[in-house]
C-alpha cells in the first residue's frame, strides 16, 4: 500500500492516510511537507507484510547506528528522527 503521513495524533499516533494500492508486499510512505520541519515532501519504503517474515528491511548492518541515518542505502525512521 502506498500512504501518506499527515502528522499525529495527540497520543502519538501517526495520521495515513492511503494514497494507493499494493500488493502486499510493501510500498510507500510519502511524509507531507513540514510534518517533520522540513520544507518538501519525503519518501520512504514500507514494508508490507507478504514475503517480510522477519519484519525488517535491509541487509546485514543496515540498523547499525553508524548506518541507520547516514543518507546512503536504507535508513530508519526512528534512527533520523528519533522513535
Amino acid at each position: 500500500m502506498n500512504y501518506e503521513l499527515t502528522g499525529f495524533n495527540a497520543d502519538g499516533t501517526p495520521i495515513l492516510i492511503q494514497i494507493g494500492t499494493g500488493t502486499g508486499n510493501g510500498g510507500f510512505v510519502e511524509i507531507a511537507a513540514g510534518v517533520f520541519g522540513k520544507p518538501v515532501p519525503l519518501y520512504t519504503h514500507s514494508l508490507g507484510s507478504g514475503h517480510n517474515p522477519f519484519g525488517v528491511v535491509g541487509g546485514p548492518g543496515s540498523q547499525k547506528s553508524n548506518h541507520a541515518c547516514d543518507g546512503k542505502g536504507i535508513d530508519y525512521l526512528d534512527a533520523c528522527f528519533g522513535g
